[in-house]
């Protein structure tokens, strides 16, 4: 569903997206039963789009700090550790571990992958999740810069 929206709209807590004239977000589920969500951003121009994209990369490059300070504040313990997986032009990857926490995620160990790109005036940011400490068939992040390109190809289209 695509809506225009008024109000700034939260990224895995650690940043905000300012500014959109429209939002669509799409929600999914893999073979593997967990969650997955693709939200696409309109803005007014690229200039505003490419200023948010940095803006959202700058939140994400500080999550771990960031993570920690609210796995601190819901008395979890502060495992968080943010890495940068990929990168490329108006591009960027992260993969989060951690110990999530209701009203924030799922409670318990984790893992996020986040996929952000900008082209024009869109943003993409597409991200899914993997429970547990030691999932089976883990994700290997060695597949992100694939993935970026498929977003920025996804926009280009």
């Amino acid at each position: 569903m695509t809506v225009p929206t008024a109000r700034d709209i939260g990224v895995a807590g650690c940043a905000k997206v300012h500014g959109a004239v429209a939002w669509h977000e799409q929600g999914y589920v893999s073979v593997q039963n967990t969650p997955a969500q693709e939200d696409i951003f309109g803005f007014g121009d690229a200039q505003t789009a490419a200023q948010q994209f940095s803006a959202i990369a700058a939140g994400l490059n500080a999550c771990t700090q960031t993570t920690r300070d609210l796995q601190r504040t819901a008395g979890v313990p502060q495992d968080a550790v943010v890495t940068t997986t990929a990168t490329a032009a108006q591009a960027q990857a992260w993969s989060r571990r951690w110990t999530g926490f209701a009203g924030q995620s799922a409670a318990g160990p984790q893992s996020n992958h986040y996929y952000l790109v900008q082209r024009g005036p869109t943003v993409i940011l597409a991200s899914f999740t993997e429970f547990g400490a030691n999932p089976p068939n883990p994700y290997d992040p060695a597949g992100d810069p694939a993935v970026l390109a498929m977003l920025s190809a996804s926009v280009a289209s």
